[in-house]
């Protein structure tokens, strides 16, 4: 039965309907074909929602499919916004192209579908029948303001957008109810978007976005036919996938093919990842194994602080004061016949500053015990250690010995506290004997080390949730070798945590708490490079407790 003009009209408001049928692509052959939903389309499609993130393998048609669906809404619906923010402005050319190839080829060879445009300019189209019109930009653009009343919001790539504030000024520009969609591949963890996909997968979060991962599989035309001469042979790694993901020979070949086309094997994970978990392992540049810091944080969700406060000295005695803005969280407190170290990274404790930061680790098990965080300038972080170490059974204080922590070492001697850790009890041969610990690139390269390879063999107990998120977030710079956090991350909680961590090793536990003397192991045996030449790892012999 043939419909009316006005039964046709309704039924191409549905827009799977209407862009199958009136849609056209240029495929990966380079050919000229109608738009037909491919299947991670499809699974998209059938499950969005009005506040979607979207972490995908690379080529698997999201921009593609989601223009569509914002082009086809400006053209049967009245008062649409539509708005694509892309990550570069090559990029954002190529999504205002797609736009402009669906509108000059819509409608069949006999029947073309033409729709009257008021403007068309390289940022914006406008249709007058509906009074709506489409925003095509880059993030960031000044041409982008908070006063558009969005309605339909489209950030593309947007893990990789250079300026993360462009997120805020976008979603404060949509209207109640707008439809937002952020679609991206990864871009290592510590940005916003990563950030945002950890609370959604959190129920607990209470966050409005809905998550929907796709890996490189979920295409089905990413497989490869095997050559019939090729002896093909699954690798153990591959092994582990094929199994895993229950892939085909031919997956795993193409698999094969793609990763040996890039010149970075390790963007593989990130540009072609099998869980989303694998798509925020970016090219290897995080010092710190992820898989290991996740199950350290998930161990850090079931043991939340016992107390969360201060430490009061009036001269008598040390008391433990609560506060929910207090600046210590203390997971076990002090123990009879127990020895502790504190390490403490310091700041200069200005406004808006870093952090100085200090852990209290347990000498015998390696676990971290307690934290403070907080700005302070340098004498009186000094005294708050002492009163620390104090309260931890005269704990060995180990302060950075930079030219910001001289003013914390100061401060610990002119209150006679004994035991402040000096260069010799470590390195006996040191022609400078200092207080404290160096912060050298080389010592510095030392600590971290000694910290990833505790974390690696599960030797040191991590309670402490900011300072496994800073251990995320904390990478290899790619162009200057330095060890230091991603931009926009702080390391305060990693730099401290090295050093006690590297002390945890070479400072031998005497039998009278409070001591501590040289291991006789030479310690500068353990100078190794991070890329694990050479690397000395042991197992506590208390282990991971």
């Amino acid at each position: 039965m043939s419909l009316t003009i006005e039964q046709a009209i309704e039924r191409c408001k549905d827009p799977m309907f209407f862009i199958e049928r009136f849609f056209y692509i240029v495929d990966k052959q380079r050919k000229r074909v109608p738009f037909k939903f491919n299947p991670p389309q499809k699974k998209y499609f059938s499950s969005r929602s009005f506040n979607d993130l979207i972490l995908k393998a690379r080529k698997e048609g999201f921009s593609s499919l989601i223009e569509a669906i914002w082009l086809h809404a400006c053209m049967f619906f009245p008062n649409i916004r539509a708005v694509t923010l892309s990550h570069e402005m090559e990029s954002t050319k190529r999504h205002f192209d797609r736009v402009r190839y669906y509108l000059e080829n819509m409608g069949t060879a006999s029947r073309p579908f033409v729709i009257e445009l008021d403007e068309d300019t390289q940022k914006q189209i406008k249709f007058p029948e509906t009074k709506s019109s489409y925003w095509i930009g880059t993030a960031g653009a000044k041409a982008f303001g908070r006063g558009d009343d969005i309605t339909h919001l489209h950030l593309s790539e947007v893990a990789h957008y250079e300026n993360q504030d462009v997120l805020t000024s976008a979603l404060e520009a949509c209207v109640p109810g707008a439809w937002k969609v952020m679609e991206t591949t990864a871009n290592g963890v510590g940005e916003a978007f990563h950030e945002m996909w950890q609370a959604a997968k959190d129920p607990a979060s209470g966050s409005p976005w809905k998550t929907h991962f796709f890996a490189w599989f979920d295409d089905p035309t990413n497989q490869n036919e095997l050559p019939q001469q090729l002896n093909f042979k699954v690798f153990e790694i591959e092994r582990k996938m094929k199994e895993t993901h229950n892939l085909s020979r031919e997956q795993v070949f193409w698999y094969r093919l793609k990763k040996a086309e890039m010149p970075d094997k390790a963007m593989m994970p990130q540009e072609y990842p099998c869980t989303d978990q694998e798509a925020f392992l970016t090219s290897g540049r995080h010092v710190f194994n992820l898989e290991q810091l996740a199950k350290f944080k998930a161990r850090t969700n079931t043991k939340p602080p016992i107390r969360v406060g201060e430490l009061m000295d009036d001269h008598a005695e040390i008391t433990f004061r609560d506060s929910e803005e207090g600046p210590m969280r203390v997971w076990v407190m002090p123990r009879l016949n127990r020895s502790y170290l504190i390490a403490a990274d310091v700041a200069q404790g200005v406004q808006g500053g870093n952090y100085s930061v200090a852990h209290v680790l347990d000498r015998n098990s390696w676990e971290q015990v307690a934290t403070i965080r907080m700005r302070a300038n340098p004498g009186a972080w000094g005294r708050t250690l002492v009163t620390a170490a104090n309260f931890y059974n005269k704990a060995v204080v180990i302060p950075e010995n930079n030219s910001i922590g001289q003013g914390t070492i100061e401060a610990i001697n002119d209150m006679q506290y004994p035991h402040l850790l000096k260069a010799q009890e470590l390195w006996p041969n040191s022609q400078t004997p200092q207080d404290g610990f160096p912060t050298t690139e080389k010592w510095r390269g030392v600590s971290i080390t000694a910290l990833r390879n505790a974390v690696d063999d599960e030797t040191i107990c991590i309670n402490d949730l900011v300072t496994i998120q800073e251990m995320e977030t904390f990478i290899q710079n790619e162009d200057t070798g330095k060890f230091e956090a991603q931009k926009g991350c702080q390391d305060d909680c990693v730099l401290s945590m090295a050093i006690g961590t590297y002390c945890l090793r070479f400072l031998t536990v005497d039998e009278t708490y409070g001591k501590h003397s040289y291991q006789k192991k030479k310690a500068l045996q353990f100078e190794v490079s991070l890329a694990g030449e050479g690397n000395e790892r042991r197992r506590s012999a208390t282990g991971y407790r």
